[in-house]
């Protein structure tokens, strides 16, 4: 039997998953640029939020050399713009993390970093603890990452909150499509134990609809319906979104899309769009001999030319 695939952390078999973190270490950097100019009034700040933030740490290989998650690239590139000037309590973060070990590892993995940047590990779900985030957050400028590992848990209404924040906002969300196709499958069944009943309860919490049409649309007219019913419903402002459909590397089939949202339709868009180019072009080798390497997409018609 081969362990390594129980092992979640494990990052040995998952190039799809090195690839979302490096895409969103490349777009740390130039979001946090384009939010520094809020930084020149007095109570502003900047925020990022990682909605499901893991134990902080992967590893790979026999030696199970260590990777960084995503607050600790989070903490890492902040750590570089305060070496560069910006005041430690201009940038802050929020980890949210439900399980007890992967919470008390990322204690213990983020703690060098708690004297030189201020950020909040939080113990508990992400639908219990986004509301108190966001009062926090106000209007000031922040990035959202929404990396849940499946899609229990990623409820509508959470997902709703954050979109209807006021001020400067980018979120990067993992749509897991595979998720979306199995629970789909499930509810198909008809007779129902209780284990799939609360499958049920987890795609409505998600995607608030399972209705026989739902259940009858293809992969791309579902993630349609979920960008305009929950990404774009209670938006307070016009949003635009991109789309990264990420492939596994063991067969040509979407896992799932990262999604892109953002209110900046001109420099926010622009960077994003030439990251997922650029990983798209990118070499195979660089992701362990991946085969299909993922394509940009444009899920919401007319946003933008490929």
């Amino acid at each position: 039997m081969n362990n390594t695939k129980k092992d979640k952390w494990d990052l040995s078999n998952k190039p799809h998953t090195r690839m979302k973190l490096d895409i969103y270490r490349e777009y740390l950097t130039p979001a946090i640029t384009i939010f520094k100019k809020w930084l020149s009034y007095s109570n502003k700040k900047i925020f990022i939020v990682d909605c499901f933030a893991g134990r902080g740490m992967y590893h790979e290989g026999k030696n199970k050399n260590s990777i960084d998650g995503s607050p600790l690239i989070a903490l890492k590139v902040i750590e570089s713009f305060i070496k560069k000037g910006i005041p430690k309590n201009k940038i802050k973060c929020f980890f949210v993390e439900k399980n007890i070990k992967n919470y008390k590892d990322l204690l213990s993995f983020t703690n060098k970093y708690k004297s030189t940047i201020d950020f909040k590990i939080i113990h508990g779900t992400f639908s219990d603890s986004i509301e108190k985030i966001l009062e926090e957050v106000n209007s000031n400028p922040c990035i959202f990452f929404i990396d849940p590992y499946g899609i229990k848990g990623m409820d509508k209404i959470s997902i709703r909150k954050i979109m209807s924040k006021m001020g400067p906002k980018d979120t990067i969300l993992n749509y897991m499509k595979e998720g979306v196709a199995r629970t789909k499958g499930v509810i198909r069944k008809g007779t129902l134990n209780e284990k799939e009943i609360k499958t049920i309860e987890t795609f409505k919490n998600f995607l608030g609809d399972c209705s026989e049409k739902i259940l009858k649309e293809k992969d791309s007219e579902l993630l349609m319906h979920y960008v305009e019913e929950v990404l774009k419903k209670q938006s307070t402002e016009d949003l635009k979104i991109l789309a990264y459909d990420m492939k596994s590397s063991f067969k040509d089939s979407i896992i799932y899309y990262l999604l892109f949202a953002t209110k900046d339709k001109r420099i926010a868009t622009k960077i994003m769009k030439q990251i997922f180019k650029k990983y798209k072009d990118m070499e195979p080798e660089k992701y362990r001999k991946q085969q299909t390497l993922p394509n940009l997409i444009a899920p919401i018609k007319n946003q933008f030319e490929l």
